[in-house]
């Protein structure tokens, strides 16, 4: 049975993991190592006490993916909220992005977010296809915006006005 679940330090080391497990693969998140304990607890300090969006999804007493949605602190921006989002490789494509997004983006807009950003890499077309099912649109592209062993790959800027989300041409209210 899986559970998503709001931020907590309880599973914040787990968390942890699960980031560091999808960083190790080299192709989804802007860096390879993940992060270490004391980071990892900062950063899910941070969610809880501005009350981001951050869920985690839960087997058996592990976190398997993670989706969470942070305020940009700049005034003329703080309307807006950057996703990032990881599963762990073996429970991907189960239905366990889509559970965690539609959770992420109704908390986020609940409290006041009115966009949501996220850059996905141009390599990832399955990440981007996701996204554009969950009612995100292409913004624009940062050329060469990645580098990595020398090699340079666009990123693509995508955004979701949170009034709706589309999936699978259906508009559902989120609030």
């Amino acid at each position: 049975m899986m559970l998503i679940i709001y931020a907590s330090l309880e599973n914040a080391l787990s968390f942890g993991k699960a980031v560091t497990s999808v960083c190790q693969e080299e192709k989804y998140l802007s860096n390879t190592t993940g992060y270490n304990e004391e980071e990892t607890l900062d950063f899910v300090r941070n969610i809880i006490e501005k009350k981001h969006a951050q869920y985690y999804a839960i087997i058996k007493g592990v976190v398997v993916g993670w989706c969470d949605i942070v305020r940009k602190p700049q005034e003329f921006h703080s309307h807006i909220g950057v996703l990032g989002m990881g599963i762990i490789k073996d429970y991907r494509r189960q239905g366990i992005g889509k559970k965690l997004t539609l959770r992420t983006i109704e908390h986020a807009q609940k409290n006041g977010i009115e966009k949501i950003e996220l850059e996905v890499f141009e390599s990832n077309v399955v990440a981007k296809n996701f996204y554009e099912r969950m009612g995100f649109k292409v913004e624009g592209i940062k050329k060469d915006g990645k580098k990595y062993k020398n090699q340079y790959e666009n990123v693509i800027m995508m955004g979701l006005n949170t009034k709706f989300v589309s999936y699978s041409k259906t508009f559902y209210r989120l609030s």
